[in-house]
């Protein structure tokens, strides 16, 4: 569920859907251009994002055919950003009803810096997600990963912080589990997050256990990262 533009870019994004089989029914072709990002990469692999334009996901919103959508899905999982904040609450909305209840609902909260670096942001989701993910710097960030650590004993649910080469730490309740970051050679860390995301929700569905699903996030990010894209 998404929005593309009607340029190049949105039609091309469309085809590559169509060739992954991709059910592509509730991505809707806006006017404007579709989002875009600058990523620079250095010689040891590390990734830094330029500027982004969110293009026609600024003016996308949800409606209550994306609801009945999630109804039929086995998880559902939104990455928000700061121009993108309001489909986290749109998100919440449909996610909190129960009605509009799912098996698994996810939230990618990046590094919180487009959100004010406040762990309240997530806290205030928690009643309506299973699962939360964030990327944080060990050695930054310790203040906030205590933090969503109370959170997470707090509401009963599940945080899991990604924290690069220092592995991943996982919340569930007051329970904690860490995996070490896979040794591997690094060529791009571009889309690991994403990688590490999909692995962990597909073990955590079919098994719910945590340990595992760290261990099996841990290998997909480490085979996204050993060559140069993100895909």
């Amino acid at each position: 569920m998404a929005a593309v533009g009607e340029d190049a870019s949105g039609k091309k994004f469309l085809q590559k859907l169509k060739h992954e089989d991709i059910d592509a029914t509730h991505v809707r072709t806006l006017p404007g251009k579709t989002s875009s990002i600058e990523i620079f990469t250095d010689k040891s692999g590390e990734h830094r994002f330029g500027d982004w334009n969110p293009g026609v996901l600024a003016k996308f919103h949800l409606d209550e055919s994306d609801a009945g959508f999630f109804k039929k899905q086995h998880a559902v999982s939104l990455t928000v950003y700061g121009p993108t904040r309001h489909l986290l609450d749109e998100f919440v909305r449909f996610g909190a009803g129960k009605k509009h209840r799912l098996p698994l609902v996810s939230v990618d909260f990046d590094d919180l810096s487009q959100l004010g670096k406040d762990a309240d942001v997530v806290e205030s989701c928690m009643g309506a997600l299973d699962v939360a993910f964030l990327g944080l710097d060990k050695d930054v960030d310790e203040d906030l990963i205590n933090r969503l650590k109370q959170v997470a004993a707090e509401s009963g649910k599940l945080i899991i912080v990604t924290l690069a080469a220092y592995g991943a730490i996982a919340f569930l309740g007051s329970q904690s589990f860490i995996h070490p970051a896979p040794n591997v050679r690094v060529k791009d860390t571009t889309g690991a997050g994403d990688a590490f995301i999909a692995g962990f929700l597909v073990s955590y569905l079919r098994k719910r256990s945590v340990p595992q699903a760290l261990r099996i996030a841990s290998q997909t990010a480490g085979q996204a990262i050993q060559h140069l894209g993100a895909y």
